[in-house]
Order: C-alpha cells, then sequence, then structure tokens
C-alpha cells in the first residue's frame, strides 16, 4: 500500500484521522525512521495543492532521505547509502504497488516486488546493533474486501516469498532473530465456500483469471453508461 497507509503510519506517525495522508507524509519526512519502501505517498501534496505547502518527497530528501523510483537505483542501494525511500516505478491510483497478478514481470526494468523490497530492507538495516522492520501485505485485504478471489491469493503468496526473505535472514542468526506474522481482519468471502452448504469455490477456474478487479474496472469501465448487465461485458471477460 502507500507508505502514509495505517499500518505503516502507525510506527512513525500521530494523528486524529487516518485519512490525514499529507500530515502523515510529513511525520515521515520527519521520522527519521532508516527505510521506507513500496508505495508513494498518497498525498504527496495538501489536498487543493494549497500554496506554500511542500510535498512530502521534498521535504524528506530536505531531512537528508535519498528517493528513489526505478529499479537501477533501486538495486544500486547499499548499507551505506544513508536513509532511503524506494518506491515502485508503477503504482496504482492509491500510490499502492500493483497487485501480484498484474504485476510486470516480463523485462529487467519490472517491478520490484515485496519480496525484493523485504531483502533489499534487511540488506540496508543489517548492523551490529540490531534493527526493526515492518513488511505488511497491505492489498491482500483490498483483494478481499472485493472478493477478488484470485487476487487475494496471488498477493498472499507474494507476502509468502517475504516472509521467506525473513526466514533466510533468521538462517543465518537464529539467536537474535524474531519474526512475527500476523493478520487484522478477514472480509468474510473466503469462507463462504464449503461442501456442508453445497457451496463450492472452484478454485482451479481462477487459473483462468489474468487481472485484478482494480485493473478490469479501469479498462471497461468507460464501455458502459447507464444501467448494464453482465451480459454486456462477455466478449471482453472472455477475451
Amino acid at each position: 500500500v502507500s507508505i502514509d497507509h495505517a499500518t505503516p503510519a502507525t510506527f512513525y506517525a500521530q494523528v486524529d484521522s487516518r485519512e490525514k495522508y499529507y500530515e502523515i507524509g510529513m511525520q515521515l519526512a520527519e521520522s527519521n525512521f532508516d527505510y521506507f519502501g513500496g508505495g508513494g505517498f498518497r498525498d504527496n501534496k495538501y489536498p487543493g495543492d494549497k500554496a506554500n505547502t511542500p510535498a512530502c518527497v521534498n521535504a524528506a530528501t530536505a531531512n537528508g532521505y535519498r528517493y528513489v523510483n526505478t529499479r537501477s537505483d533501486f538495486e544500486a542501494l547499499k548499507n551505506t547509502s544513508g536513509k532511503v525511500i524506494a518506491v515502485n516505478s508503477v503504482l496504482d491510483s492509491s500510490r499502492a504497488l500493483p497487485f501480484e497478478i498484474i504485476r510486470d514481470k516480463s523485462s529487467s526494468n519490472n517491478d520490484i516486488s515485496l519480496a525484493e523490497f523485504t531483502k533489499k530492507g534487511i540488506e540496508l538495516l543489517d548492523n551490529p546493533a540490531g534493527f526493526f522492520m515492518m513488511v505488511e501485505g497491505g492489498k491482500i485485504d483490498w483483494a478481499c474486501h472485493a472478493n477478488d478471489a484470485a487476487s487475494a491469493i496471488q498477493d498472499t503468496l507474494a507476502f509468502d516469498e517475504s516472509i521467506a526473505e525473513a526466514l533466510a535472514f533468521y538462517e543465518k542468526h537464529p539467536d537474535e532473530t524474531l519474526i512475527i506474522v500476523t493478520g487484522d481482519h478477514e472480509c468474510g468471502g473466503m469462507t463462504i465456500g464449503f461442501s456442508g452448504a453445497g457451496y463450492f469455490t472452484y478454485m482451479e477456474r481462477m487459473k483462468n483469471q489474468t487481472m485484478s478487479y482494480d485493473k478490469f474496472d479501469s479498462l471497461y469501465a468507460n464501455n458502459l453508461s447507464g444501467y448494464a448487465s453482465l451480459t454486456d461485458l462477455y466478449d471482453e471477460i472472455e477475451s
């Protein structure tokens, strides 16, 4: 998700509403934490773009952060790079990483995965005094809210790959490493199908899904006007 979203924000910001993204982002810039990675700032400028309000990115770089948003710059980061904000080059409308189901894996300049952000964080933060890092697979929740099972499953697997990076570090430092994995809540959709109710989830059919719900919406929402039914989208769904 965006790095000023609710869960990451609890570790560095204090505001009276999770919706105050600009205020949260400005507190991120002042936090002096060593590493932020993943999505960008939901409200990089104050909503309405009020005059004389600095952008969160500019405030962060003024406070000594290195801001990178390309794979090449991301891969070049070392534990001597100082304070870092690393953002994927492609973000959704909420400034979050793309869903794993549509993440670009096709080129050398492809989207950075959650596991890669985790691995890089370990590389940058590892030091003799120890470190703490929080990693969130936040769009699992978004997919569940939208009843998009295929996207939820793939983002869960992506989160599992990030846990594997933490476990790899644990294997090297088993006596001084603690890994905690938890969740905030479920949305109910993943528990509907079971044989006793005569309702089946048909998991094998999810293999045919090639995009997340938000990508589908962005492609086809403009094709419909007024009242529409599912049959109006059969050709697009089949393709």
